[in-house]
């Protein structure tokens, strides 16, 4: 088993004889040392008639106590920005372990868009390359400020990514996506059947234009 687990100093001496309706107790330790669950057996030699091969087995487990962070949301959606403006978002960000979670680092993804920042995180603005480590204790939470800025088109995506104590998850990673406010040309039907006419007749067919985006639409003159 784990050698983290040990037996305290006996107030007896073993072997030792037990008397009908008596007991003895024994001290079981455990020093959690790594994360995760630890698991282990204690072998009692003894001799009654229910051991099994002159002993009982009794299973031990224990975990270290650990931070562990939580982000919500899992993703941070700016939706449509219009051109040239910048729209702020937040998320909240948790310690669920039974530890003190340490905020080593926050830095945004090398592959980001930079159309995306970090603005703040708890009471304090961001400055890249040059944050200050942060403790959560547990149950406690603060408030991650996120920016997009919209200059380019089409969507973008970054990742803000926290380096932690967490033993799960020492980097833990905040996607986030935005997009450019646009207009978008929407057409039904897409192509207009007239079938056969008639010498000197005229026959009219609607076509139906759309602005399916966010941003005015200007149609031109065909």
């Amino acid at each position: 088993g784990s050698p983290d687990f040990g037996l305290a100093a006996l107030d007896f001496e073993l072997p030792v004889d037990i008397g009908a309706n008596d007991d003895v107790t024994i001290q079981v330790t455990f020093s959690p040392s790594n994360g995760g669950v630890d698991e282990g057996n204690l072998l009692l030699e003894h001799t009654a008639d229910n051991a099994v091969n002159g002993a009982t087995v009794v299973g031990v487990t224990g975990s270290l106590r650990a931070p562990q962070i939580q982000v919500e949301p899992l993703f941070v959606e700016f939706e449509a920005v219009p051109p040239g403006e910048t729209r702020i978002a937040s998320a909240q960000v948790s310690n669920v372990g039974q530890a003190t979670l340490d905020i080593r680092d926050l830095y945004m993804d090398v592959a980001s868009d930079p159309d995306f920042a970090i603005v703040a995180f708890g009471d304090a603005d961001f400055t890249p390359d040059a944050f200050d480590p942060v403790s959560i204790e547990p149950g406690e939470s603060l408030e991650l400020e996120l920016a997009f800025t919209a200059t380019g088109a089409g969507t973008g995506q970054a990742k803000a990514i926290f380096f932690s104590n967490d033993p799960d998850f020492p980097l833990f990673e905040v996607p986030m996506g935005g997009r450019l406010a646009a207009p978008v040309l929407s057409v039904t039907p897409r192509a207009l059947g007239f079938g056969s006419v008639a010498n000197s007749l005229q026959r009219d067919m609607g076509l139906l234009i759309r602005n399916a985006g966010t941003e005015p639409l200007v149609l031109a003159e065909p």
